[in-house]
C-alpha cells in the first residue's frame, strides 16, 4: 500500500448504518469461524457467502495476503442478491489480494454483480483483471475505490453498466486498461464518473470509455497523473460524453509500436461527440506531440496548459516550456523549483486537490494554482517508495537549497494493545525508531539546487512487523541555525 498524507487523506468513512460486519484475517482467521473481530474468517472467498441482502453490510480485511496459499479461490464473486459489497482494509492497514502467478489465469481477481461496490485500502495484483463489476445501470448504482492499488496483466477496474463512479487516491498499473467503462446499449443513465488525485500508468490506455447510451454522461479527471500511456484517454462508443481534465499532468504518453503515430495520443477524441475542456493540465515529452488528437474548436476548450502540440499554442493562454520533475523516467512527477509550472494556472474550477492531497494554490496569495497534477509546496516532505521490510526507503523534501532535514519514524502514535481479542498483534517488546543515513552525514540530508532533498533510510527486517501501520513523524528542517519539526506526518504499511 502506498504512503499517504493523513493530514488531508484521513480514513474514509463509509456511510450508512451497517446491517452486518464481517471480518476476515488471512493469517488468525478460520472460515468456520462466526467472522466477528474476535473470531474472523480466513478467506474473502467465505466472507462473501456470507453477505445478505441489506445495503449496509461490510467486510473488513486484516492486513495480509489473501492468496491461493491463504485458502482464496478465484475469482472471488459477490452475486447481485447482495445489493451492495463495502470492502475495506480494516483501519489504515491495507490488505493484499493476489492472484495466482504464472500464465495468465482468465478470471479477474474480484467480479460483482450488485448495484454498490466500495472498496478502500486494497491492494489488488492479479494476473489477468483486477477488478470486473457489472451493474444493473439503475439511478443507484455507484462503484468507489480509495486508496487501492492496482497491479494487473489487463484491465485494472473494469465498470460495465456505466454507475456513478469515484476512484480517488488509486494507483493502476496494467498492461492494456487502467480504467474501463463499459455501459450495455439500452442503458439511458447519466451517470457522472469522478477521477481524483489517481495515478493511471505504463498501460495501452489510461482511461477507455467505451459507454454506450442513449443519455449523457459526465467525466470529471483532477489532480491526476496519465504516464507511459498509448492513449491517457479515448472515448469511443455512442453517446455523448463531456469531460474536463482539470491540473492533470501527462508524461510521455502516445508511444506506438504497429500503430501509425496520429492515432496515439495523451487525450484522444474518438467517436464522443461530447465536450472536451483541459483546464491547468500540464503535457510533457508527449511522442509526436499528440497532446489532444481530434481537438474540436466548436466544441472543447484548452486553457492555461503547458503543451507540446504546437497547434495548441495560445489557446487559452497555453505555452510551451520545458518543466523539468524530481525523477520523471521512475514515475516522480513532483515539481522542482523554479519551474514555468509554478503559479503559472488559472484558478481552478473543480479541482480541490493535487496528487498528493494538498489544496491547490495552497501556497499562492494571488490563487493561482500550479499547473498539472503537483502543487509545489514548500517545505512539503513525501515517501518515495514501498515500505518493504529489510528496503531502504526514499524521503524526499521540497526546501531552500542548502537546507539540511532528517526523518523520523516509529509505530503509529496511538498505537493498539500488544494483544488484539487475546491474539498477537504486534510484539510488546518491539519499539520502533530509527536514525537515518545518507550523503551529508549520520541521519541528515541536504536540499540540493533544485529545491528538493532526498535521503535514505533503512526499514527493520523483522517479519513480525508484516501489515504493521508506520508512521512517518515529519521532516526536521533547519531554520535560523536550529532544527525545526514540521507538521507533516505520513502513514503507511510495512510490506513483506
Amino acid at each position: 500500500m502506498r504512503p499517504f498524507l493523513t493530514a488531508f487523506f484521513g480514513a474514509c468513512a463509509i456511510t450508512g448504518a451497517a446491517k452486518a460486519q464481517i471480518y476476515v484475517d488471512p493469517r488468525l482467521g478460520n472460515d468456520s469461524n462466526p467472522a466477528t473481530q474476535c473470531m474472523p474468517v480466513r478467506t474473502i472467498t467465505q466472507a462473501v457467502t456470507l453477505l445478505g441482502t441489506s445495503p449496509g453490510q461490510m467486510i473488513f480485511l486484516a492486513a495480509g495476503e489473501y492468496s491461493v496459499a491463504s485458502g482464496e479461490q478465484f475469482p472471488i464473486t459477490v452475486p447481485a442478491s447482495a445489493q451492495a459489497l463495502l470492502m475495506a482494509g480494516s483501519s489504515l492497514e491495507g490488505a493484499k489480494i493476489t492472484t495466482p502467478m504464472g500464465p495468465q489465469t482468465p478470471y479477474p481477481a474480484l467480479q460483482t454483480f450488485c448495484d454498490l461496490v466500495v472498496l478502500q485500502n486494497i491492494d489488488i495484483k492479479s494476473q489477468f483483471t483486477a477488478v470486473k463489476s457489472t451493474f444493473s445501470g439503475s439511478a443507484s448504482s455507484g462503484f468507489i475505490a480509495n486508496n487501492v492499488d492496482i497491479n494487473a496483466g489487463l484491465d485494472g477496474i473494469h465498470l460495465i453498466g456505466t454507475p456513478a463512479t469515484t476512484i480517488e487516491r488509486t494507483k493502476i498499473s496494467t498492461s492494456q486498461i487502467c480504467v474501463h467503462l463499459e455501459s450495455v446499449p439500452s442503458g439511458t443513465s447519466t451517470p457522472q464518473v469522478n477521477v481524483r488525485s489517481a495515478y493511471l500508468e505504463s498501460a495501452f490506455y489510461g482511461i477507455f470509455d467505451a459507454t454506450t447510451h442513449g443519455g449523457s454522461a459526465q467525466l470529471n479527471c483532477a489532480g491526476s497523473i496519465f504516464r507511459g500511456l498509448q492513449r491517457g484517454y479515448e472515448k469511443t462508443g455512442i453517446g455523448a460524453t463531456d469531460v474536463q481534465f482539470e491540473n492533470c499532468t501527462f508524461y510521455r504518453n502516445g508511444f506506438f509500436t504497429l500503430i501509425p503515430a496520429s492515432f496515439d495520443g495523451a487525450i484522444v477524441r474518438g467517436t464522443s461527440t461530447g465536450a472536451i475542456h483541459v483546464n491547468n493540465c500540464l503535457f510533457a515529452e508527449t511522442f509526436g506531440s499528440n497532446d489532444f488528437i481530434g481537438y474540436s474548436p466548436a466544441t472543447d476548450t484548452v486553457t492555461n496548459c503547458i503543451v507540446t502540440q504546437a497547434s495548441l499554442v495560445g489557446l487559452g493562454g497555453s505555452f510551451q516550456a520545458a518543466v523539468s520533475f524530481v525523477d520523471g523516467p521512475n514515475g516522480d512527477l513532483h515539481l522542482t523549483a523554479p519551474s514555468a509550472a509554478i503559479d503559472a494556472g488559472g484558478t481552478p474550477a473543480f479541482a480541490a486537490a493535487d496528487i498528493d492531497g494538498y489544496p491547490f494554490a495552497l501556497d499562492c496569495a494571488s490563487g493561482a494554482a500550479d499547473i498539472g497534477a503537483d502543487e509545489y509546496v514548500h517545505d512539503f516532505c513525501y515517501i518515495a517508495s514501498d515500505l518493504n521490510l529489510g528496503s531502504i526507503a526514499k524521503v524526499r523534501m521540497h526546501a531552500d537549497a542548502g537546507e539540511l532535514f532528517l526523518a523520523v519514524w516509529s509505530l503509529p502514535m496511538d498505537s493498539p494493545p500488544s494483544t488484539l481479542c487475546g491474539a498477537p498483534y504486534i510484539p510488546a517488546s518491539y519499539t520502533f525508531l530509527t536514525s537515518t543515513t545518507s550523503g551529508s552525514g549520520a541521519g541528515v540530508s541536504t536540499v540540493g539546487a533544485n529545491g528538493v532533498g532526498e535521503l535514505l533510510s533503512p526499514l527493520p527486517s523483522s517479519a513480525a512487523l508484516a501489515g504493521v501501520t508506520l508512521w512517518f513523524q515529519g521532516v526536521a528542517v533547519q531554520v535560523g541555525g536550529s532544527m525545526q519539526i514540521s507538521r507533516n506526518v505520513y502513514v503507511g504499511t510495512f510490506e513483506p
